[in-house]
């Protein structure tokens, strides 16, 4: 977490202090949920997955839009492209909790070509 807000000290807005409790405040929430639907441990740990966040290959709504881009006739490049890009997402997660730092991630891309036949994936 230390390293998150770090990276975004620069930002416009932001507030050490603000930005601190905010995910403290966050991560006591997931922590406690979390501890609701145990009902055998009685202690509040907060964990990585609190900070971090649930695993991105468990997403629900990335799992429908992912069979919406399966659907489509050909696009092999852009599902390629879309299941590495997926792939990352979940190694840099298990990177972090691990407490290594994650690979760098660049979200734009275009995709070049005739609708149905993408020539290329940038």
């Amino acid at each position: 977490m230390i390293e998150r807000l770090f990276k975004a000290a620069g930002r416009k807005g932001f507030g050490n202090a603000r930005e601190a409790r905010k995910q403290l405040e966050l991560s006591t929430q997931s922590a406690m949920s979390r501890l609701a639907n145990t009902l055998t441990d009685t202690n509040m740990i907060i964990e990585p997955v609190d900070i971090i966040g649930a695993h991105p290959m468990k997403n629900e709504k990335l799992d429908r839009i992912q069979d919406i881009i399966d659907s489509k006739t050909g696009w092999v490049r852009i599902k390629k492209t879309m299941r590495d890009l997926i792939e990352l997402c979940g190694s840099n997660y298990d990177r972090q909790i691990a407490g290594e730092p994650p690979h760098d991630i660049f979200l734009n891309r275009m995709f070049l070509g005739n609708p149905g036949k993408c020539t290329r994936a940038i």
